[in-house]
């Protein structure tokens, strides 16, 4: 991804081994390049864990 993703877009970003699918909440640039504040849903519950990525290892999720 080249250009800050707007908030609620849908995302994939790296999560262990593999990739995780999540919501933006924040997106900015800073000193130290761009970031993406995600949501990422963790399976099996309701909740999500809030996590700042690089936005060079954002990738916009597939619509379903």
């Amino acid at each position: 991804m080249r250009v800050l993703p707007g908030i609620g877009t849908r995302v994939r970003v790296p999560w262990g081994p593999g990739k995780a699918e999540g919501e933006v909440i924040d997106a900015y640039e800073s000193g130290i390049g761009a970031h993406v504040r995600v949501a990422v849903y963790i399976t099996g519950t309701d909740e999500t864990l809030k996590v700042t990525f690089p936005l060079d290892v954002v990738e916009v999720a597939n619509a379903a």
